[in-house]
């Protein structure tokens, strides 16, 4: 058995070397017409606009894509995550800047049936909380938050082109 494993490998290796005395590849001859044979296309100019389709002048067309866009629920969860992206990227900006928050409390209490006893109290806080951001991590969450709502054009170019 110890044998055969020797024997195996040698066999293998010759066998990948037997490739490289193959014959040289030879470009075959393909002959290209002079001019392409077909009717030359209509230059009307860039077709550019939202509404591009409707320089065909089709009325089914037209249709058709009206209503592929009235149904089309891809076109709706990309516009609801749109909305969701641009509110993540708001909320995530309010982390940043501190955060105030104030009470107001008023009571009154009175014993039944007994001495006439009242008591009023009344109070008012005030209080201001703040994260510190000493690693980055609420403004690169931020910047993650606003790369998600940008437009994918703008998310397309280089880093130093914007």
């Amino acid at each position: 058995m110890k044998v055969l494993y020797p024997l195996l490998l040698t066999s293998l290796l010759l066998a990948g070397c037997t490739s490289l005395t193959a014959s040289p590849y030879q470009v075959p001859v393909v002959t290209l017409p002079a001019q392409w044979q077909g009717a030359a296309a209509a230059d009307d100019g860039p077709i550019s606009g939202d509404n591009w389709w409707q320089q065909f002048g089709d009325a089914e067309l037209n249709r058709l894509v009206a209503l592929v866009l009235s149904r089309n629920n891809d076109l709706a969860a990309a516009a609801i995550k749109v909305q969701q992206a641009m509110l993540k990227a708001e909320l995530a900006a309010t982390d940043l800047a501190p955060t105030p928050a104030f009470s107001l409390s008023s009571s009154t209490s009175q014993r039944l049936g007994g001495a006439a006893v009242n008591s009023q109290t009344h109070a008012a806080s005030l209080s201001v909380s703040y994260e510190a951001d000493l690693w980055g991590q609420l403004s690169h969450l931020r910047d993650a938050k606003a790369w998600e709502r940008a437009p994918p054009s703008r998310i397309a170019q280089p880093a130093g082109s914007a």
